[in-house]
């Protein structure tokens, strides 16, 4: 597979934030693994994966940077 991180620009960021936990509950909702460590959400999917499958990954990614700072 490969790996992908970015960072959240949230005002509760760092690795103890309370900003994580929110994260992987979002995600988990979603039904996907994604375990943020803070602010940085890492994905590191399979090379197997389908286009549509990422497409659904970071749509979520970017439907949780939305929440985080509105």
């Amino acid at each position: 597979g490969t790996i992908t991180a970015l960072d959240l620009a949230v005002g509760d960021a760092g690795y103890l934030a309370g900003t994580g936990p929110r994260l992987y509950a979002f995600f988990a909702e979603r039904g996907l693994l994604l375990r943020p460590l803070g602010n940085t959400v890492y994905v590191m999917p399979p090379y197997c994966i389908e286009p549509h499958e990422l497409d659904l990954v970071y749509d979520a990614i970017g439907a949780a940077a939305e929440m985080m700072t509105s």
